[in-house]
């Protein structure tokens, strides 16, 4: 019984972490996250400090939070082909952002592109970046990676100035 009960797990894990989705008996390939960050930040010239998969209206998504001179964007994309499906200022959640974090958003700005430090991590570990985000830690950025390898999800921390694994990073099955 634990074994069959093991088995659905990874196989739900699977699924949804796979590149591919099931959508009215056909199956369609994912762009990755990577790159849909790499479209966000190519077409807003905007530096994104966010990103994960999401589902709207029966579709895969992905959910890309960008800055732009100081200003928050928030982008919805369709995860198949990378068409933007909304894009929008979100006031209370980046007066939340200004309030709260002042310098995550200035520092974020002077940061190289996010898209271009993610696909040299994934170049060298062979993984594929499921969510990402921001943070700081005493004025230092960094970002926290969900990366999926062969070996399972691991949960990374990359140093934001010089794309460097941090030691603390951990692996979990």
């Amino acid at each position: 019984m634990r074994t069959l009960n093991l088995a659905v797990i990874v196989a739900a894990i699977f699924l949804f972490l796979s590149p591919l989705t099931i959508a009215e008996g056909k199956t369609t390939s994912l762009i990755s996250l990577t790159h849909a960050i790499s479209i966000a930040e190519d077409r807003i010239k905007a530096q994104a400090i966010e990103a994960k998969m999401a589902t709207s209206d029966n579709k895969v998504v992905y959910e890309i939070d960008l800055l732009h001179t100081g200003k928050l964007y928030e982008i919805t994309m369709d995860a198949e082909n990378g068409d933007f499906l909304k894009a929008k200022t979100p006031m209370l959640e980046g007066l939340w952002h200004k309030l709260l974090h002042p310098n995550r958003l200035k520092i974020a700005e002077t940061l190289e592109p996010l898209s271009k430090m993610l696909q040299a991590f994934e170049q060298k570990t062979g993984g594929s970046v499921q969510q990402v985000a921001l943070y700081l830690d005493d004025d230092q950025p960094f970002y926290g990676i969900k990366l999926q390898t062969d070996a399972g999800i691991a949960d990374i921390e990359l140093n934001a100035l010089t794309g460097e694994r941090t030691p603390s990073s951990s692996a979990s099955q």
